[in-house]
């Protein structure tokens, strides 16, 4: 162990170490004990994925970044169930986690694996003498709501009530499989994206700090692991970009968003897109023959011919994807053509129109990469897709609507009452292109 590491070390409050493996050893013993029921493992399962959406969209993504809007009244009920996942008061967390980004993967962030190694930035950090008091000048526009300072001081009533409300409803094997087991998991699911989030993964953009992206802890923590994501762009309510990446606490909050309880959620800036796009151009220049150009505005008329379509901007303004006659189009196929219409970004926000009529087999897969934020039109107001019956249009019309509900777009057979249909959305659609506080965080 390095004498870094033996410092922190002594930092460790040790009434917190105490209490946190004792709780630890405590369920866990109780669970040997107490055989698991259905009943109980069905409860532990609901209340770890109620309680990660209270960390993950309550203490994340709106007290920590307020990526959305909500009611006084609901945001209290934000902070309850985060509350109840027993990882401190909200206005504490808000204000450790505004710290780590201002400070992300330098000497003086908390948990930096980087720098304090792994034990302490999964563990450790949270139980030492320097963590046990609030910073709430760092949240001010959260501390002036009294009941968000009153949950945050006794933020240890909403667990203990739950625990009480277990055993009630199942017993003891409520309290040590329903509460006891999940909470466990829970804490560790989301110290990982504090950990492991910091050394493995893929990295999509060239952030400041070693943030990573994990779809196995995206999948565990609600959408929390596309973390690089997350870095690039904290504020937007969103952290799986692309129609791939899992966010569940996203799909959450657009439901919300539906009963009215959430709004004004921060989009996606076409910068992210753009970002990811020319990084693919340069990534694949030396297997791709038709790239061969950095993405910039080109003119009317213009186009790029991949193997398997034509992309141009026609003499509308609009992108406009054909795909060759009797192409049998795969994802990868998808992901190509994608690039290379990427190249093709008019001057001005308008319309696009892919054409799958000709193709002779589509991947769903591939279908979607298109009309669920697809690179090569994400600075533009509407998409119209083009396919061969009414019964596809229809059916991809529907999926699009509840996929991507926000951007119109739309499936058509007919070009023409495509082309009346884009003028019309463009004439009444406003479109905010700008980018929302993106930028290293």
């Amino acid at each position: 162990m390095s004498s870094n590491h033996k410092s922190k070390m002594v930092q460790l409050r040790p009434i917190n170490v105490a209490v946190y493996f004792t709780v630890h050893a405590g369920f866990i013993l109780l669970a040997m004990a107490i055989p698991a029921t259905g009943e109980a493992i069905a409860m532990a399962v609901v209340l770890y994925f109620v309680r990660m959406f209270g960390i993950t969209g309550g203490y994340h993504r709106y007290f920590s970044h307020r990526s959305f809007k909500t009611s006084r009244e609901f945001q209290f009920v934000l902070a309850l169930l985060g509350t109840l996942a027993a990882q401190k008061g909200v206005l504490w967390w808000a204000a450790e986690h505004r710290h780590h980004h201002r400070h992300s993967d330098k000497p003086s962030d908390h948990h930096s694996p980087v720098h304090h190694g792994f034990l302490w930035s999964h563990v450790g950090w949270f139980l030492s003498k320097e963590q046990s008091e609030d910073e709430l000048h760092v949240v001010r526009d959260l501390a002036h709501f009294p009941e968000l300072r009153w949950i945050n001081r006794f933020h240890l009533v909403g667990p203990v009530g739950l625990a009480v409300l277990c055993w009630v409803l199942q017993g003891p094997a409520g309290v040590a499989w329903g509460f006891g087991i999940s909470t466990i998991a829970c804490w560790h699911a989301t110290y990982c994206i504090n950990s492991l989030t910091h050394l493995f993964g893929t990295r999509r953009y060239a952030t400041s700090d070693n943030s990573r992206n994990s779809l196995i802890l995206a999948l565990l923590t609600m959408g929390e692991g596309w973390h690089n994501n997350h870095h690039r762009y904290p504020s937007i309510a969103r952290q799986g970009l692309f129609a791939w990446e899992i966010d569940l606490t996203y799909y959450v909050l657009r439901f919300l968003s539906l009963l009215g309880l959430v709004w004004d959620l921060r989009g996606v800036p076409a910068s992210a897109y753009r970002e990811q796009a020319n990084k693919e151009v340069h990534q694949h220049q030396h297997r791709s023959r038709f790239i061969s150009a950095e993405i910039t505005v080109m003119p009317k008329n213009s186009e790029i011919r991949t193997p398997k379509s034509i992309c141009r901007i026609d003499e509308s303004g609009a992108l406009y994807v054909v795909f060759m006659e009797n192409a049998r189009l795969s994802l990868s196929d998808a992901h190509e053509v994608t690039i290379a219409s990427a190249l093709l970004v008019n001057a001005s926000p308008g319309a696009a129109i892919v054409d799958f009529r000709l193709a002779s087999r589509i991947d769903w897969s591939a279908m979607c990469y298109f009309f669920r934020d697809p690179t090569h039109v994400a600075t533009y107001q509407a998409v119209a897709i083009l396919t061969n019956t009414k019964l596809g249009a229809l059916l991809g019309s529907t999926a699009a609507c509840l996929m991507h509900p926000i951007r119109p777009r739309r499936f058509f057979t007919s070009e023409k009452v495509a082309r009346k249909w884009l003028r019309a959305v463009l004439e009444d659609v406003k479109y905010d292109t700008t980018d929302a506080n993106s930028g290293d965080h």
